[in-house]
């Protein structure tokens, strides 16, 4: 599980030190990029949610 936090930390990280580092035409790239490492983070921290959820 902290692997996952650190490689997600480690993605808005390099997301966050571009954002002065575009072109204007390059921003709709640089807000995919942010909107995809926020929703993998999200599915995984779903994932494990469901597989650590206890049976009834």
């Amino acid at each position: 599980m902290s692997a996952s936090y650190i490689l997600t930390a480690h993605e808005i990280g390099v997301i966050k030190n571009r954002r002065h580092m575009f072109q204007v035409s390059d921003f709709s790239s640089f807000i995919r990029d942010a909107e995809t490492a926020f929703s993998r983070e999200h599915t995984q921290w779903i994932a494990r949610r469901v597989a650590n959820r206890k049976p009834k």
